[in-house]
């Protein structure tokens, strides 16, 4: 019911609606059928809104009461049949509540297994994840990947000047950055501390490095206009085929990532296969 859209669920949950009032009016006032008229109702509410399963609560609530007095049934006053739809409504309001708070508190949770807290990006097990998709596709269909390996050069020295509140604002903004210059369906993730990574679906050698390069040029503009000295060391992997493991994946593009750090930090790594090539080694700002 998840890939259907929602129209279609609420056309699904009205018809099934209006067909269980035609079972009732058959069936006649002495076989309840409320647990019936909850069912449309809870997946309305389920897979489309709270708003939508109040509608459908409504619309059920009137179809009960339009079978009540439609199966000749005889009350002692005309308020009785009212009075019961009221509290059938009653009662359908409160499932629609309880059940849009509890799917929105589940995908809240969801949502927080697979982000990180602090940038709002990925986290280390959505990006596992998502590389373990990514490989099965390039298996399946022969298409690269890369991912890039990125390390915030002197990132302690703005926790130690700065104070952690300096450096979780930085972070979060070098996330924002990272997200916005990426497509949708490439993947950022903080591995923790001021590592990321990112993983660039369906993208060979020279896409990434053209990718990679403009991503860099913003990370240090805006460091620069926030007068933080920090650069980026980064590792970049292009695979033709993909690995066996995701972790010595990230393993080899952080030990790229440190060939970078050792001949003097702010600067792209790349490499395919065993073939490096290393580009812009330092930049015009001196690290601190």
């Amino acid at each position: 019911m998840d890939r259907r859209s929602k129209a279609f669920i609420v056309l699904v949950c009205g018809t099934l609606g209006i067909v269980i009032a035609l079972v009732d009016v058959a069936t006649g006032p002495q076989i309840s059928s409320a647990i019936f008229y909850a069912l449309p109702i809870s997946l309305c509410a389920w897979y489309v809104g709270r708003w939508p399963g109040i509608f459908m609560a409504v619309a059920s609530a009137v179809l009960w009461y339009s079978a009540d007095i439609t199966s000749g049934d005889i009350y002692s006053h005309g308020a009785i049949p009212v009075w019961n739809a009221l509290t059938r409504l009653g009662f359908f309001l409160i499932l629609v509540i309880l059940l849009s708070a509890f799917r929105y508190r589940l995908k809240e949770e969801q949502r927080r297994a697979v982000t990180d807290s602090l940038t709002g990006v990925a986290n280390s097990r959505a990006f596992y994840e998502a590389a373990e998709q990514e490989f099965t596709r390039a298996r399946r269909y022969h298409h690269p990947f890369s991912i890039a390996f990125i390390d915030l050069d002197n990132f302690k020295h703005i926790n130690d000047a700065f104070g952690h509140t300096a450096g979780d604002v930085l972070l979060q903004r070098a996330a924002r950055i990272m997200r916005n210059q990426t497509r949708e369906t490439d993947v950022v993730a903080r591995l923790g501390g001021d590592e990321f990574v990112i993983l660039f679906v369906e993208t060979g050698a020279e896409a990434v490095k053209q990718a990679v390069n403009e991503l860099r040029e913003q990370l240090l503009a805006a460091m620069k206009e926030a007068g933080w000295p920090v650069t980026f060391s980064i590792g970049v992997l292009t695979y033709l085929r993909p690995p066996t493991d995701v972790r010595e994946m990230i393993h080899q593009a952080d030990q790229l990532m440190y060939t970078v750090k050792k001949r003097g930090k702010n600067g792209c790594a790349h490499a395919l296969g065993t073939a490096v090539e290393e580009r812009g080694t330092m930049d015009s700002q001196t690290p601190a």
